[in-house]
């Protein structure tokens, strides 16, 4: 994927090399949080109670390390190498889907004139970040988008449209 010199720039600009970096780490400490909850959990030799009080303590440490990367997350909100980051973190295979909507936004600018496909194509991705950030969130709008696309029920789509909607709010809501 080509990108324009000062989009290459912007991704090796230091804070986002900071924070990419950051994110990275979060990610590496959740591993070794969830390692050493299954670790913890699975010993014979481990009191219930204990083993109850000790999830009950990893489970709040997880959370607020998950709100402390959705910080961090949410300074990069609109800057494109920020989001692609982002979206490499969140689904690599949608990279591809990234990379392909960025060649067609710069290419309907220059042939428009037009800073309107640039602040569509950040919007768009923003929201999908906003989304993905969340598992239970994006299963949910994938569930809703399929019943969208295939129920013969009318009530059903208008349902999961409105329930798409909905989640779409709160996300945004959420990264703003």
């Amino acid at each position: 994927m080509a990108f324009s010199p000062k989009t290459r720039a912007a991704m090796e600009h230091p804070d986002i090399k900071e924070v990419a970096d950051l994110i990275r780490q979060a990610d590496e400490l959740r591993e070794k949080i969830d390692e050493r909850i299954h670790h913890v959990l699975t010993a014979d030799d481990m009191p219930a109670n204990r083993v109850a009080a000790l999830a009950a303590v990893t489970d709040r440490d997880r959370s607020s390390l998950y709100e402390a990367r959705d910080r961090v997350a949410d300074r990069l909100a609109k800057h494109t190498a920020a989001l692609r980051i982002a979206v490499a973190r969140l689904d690599p295979e949608a990279l591809s889907k990234f990379d392909a909507h960025w060649t067609e936004s710069m290419a309907q600018a220059r042939d428009e004139f037009s800073l309107l496909p640039g602040r569509h194509f950040i919007d768009h991705w923003w929201a999908w970040v906003a989304i993905h950030r969340r598992p239970e969130r994006a299963a949910r709008f994938r569930d809703c988008e399929q019943i969208v696309a295939t129920s013969e029920d009318r009530a059903a789509r208008r349902a999961a449209s409105a329930e798409l909607g909905r989640i779409l709010a709160d996300a945004e809501a959420d990264a703003a």
